[in-house]
């Protein structure tokens, strides 16, 4: 699979990079597709990067330890 560098648009609809990503998802404390959805609008309107975001989700969980 593609590794991400921070800079690169993970949502090309809502214009988010990784970096951004990974700071929404710890700032906001978001763990489920879903939460990511309804707090921030990644993912909500063409789906494409729904893989992107699984992804980085997991990445993200195993950084907290969780």
């Amino acid at each position: 699979m593609y590794s991400f560098s921070d800079g690169d648009i993970i949502c090309s609809c809502k214009g988010t990079t990784k970096k951004q990503f990974l700071t929404l998802v710890d700032e906001q404390e978001l763990t489920t597709l879903d939460s990511v959805r309804d707090k921030t609008g990644i993912n909500k309107n063409c789906g494409l990067c729904i893989t992107i975001v699984e992804a980085l989700l997991l990445e993200a969980a195993s950084l907290n330890g969780s």
